[in-house]
């Protein structure tokens, strides 16, 4: 099973007030940088079947440009995404599965995740840039990481 693991594109500073961060969208230059990006996963990772996003709107059109430029790939909200929600399930669930996924959401979350499951450390050691990527394989037991790559690295390939 591979999984490839999509943070949201820009999206401006973080707000103080709670609901009004949760809505905040990708800014328009966000949003030219991520279609960009997610043609390098497309690229990268053409088999990928099903996109699992978080549902606040940054997350969610960050979704919606992957699924278009792998031209139309079904596309589910799934609230374990919005931290502090249960990735790890959702990830066992994807797995169970075994067919190439991706997942877009946010960070601590993603990082943390793309850290853990390869190594088995306790602390995050990898930092994921807004619209960057990971690919994790699933092999054999374990999670080994295939590649990482930031905005810019994806719109290059």
């Amino acid at each position: 099973m591979k999984l490839i693991v999509v943070r949201h594109g820009p999206a401006g500073h973080g707000l103080p007030d709670p609901d009004a961060d949760a809505a905040r969208e990708l800014t328009e230059k966000g949003r030219k940088q991520t279609k960009l990006a997610v043609r390098g996963v497309a690229k990268l990772a053409p088999d990928i079947g099903l996109i699992v996003t978080s549902p606040l709107p940054r997350a969610a059109q960050t979704a919606k440009l992957l699924s278009k430029a792998l031209g139309g790939v079904e596309l589910v909200e799934d609230d374990r995404l919005v931290p502090p929600g249960d990735a790890a399930a959702l990830i066992d669930e994807l797995r169970a599965d075994g067919k190439t996924a991706a997942i877009v959401g946010h960070d601590p979350q993603l990082s943390t995740l793309v850290s853990i499951l390869p190594s088995g450390a306790s602390s995050t050691f990898v930092a994921l840039d807004k619209a960057g990527a990971a690919a994790l394989v699933y092999e054999s037991g374990s999670w080994r990481l295939d590649w990482l790559m930031t905005r810019d690295q994806l719109a290059a390939v």
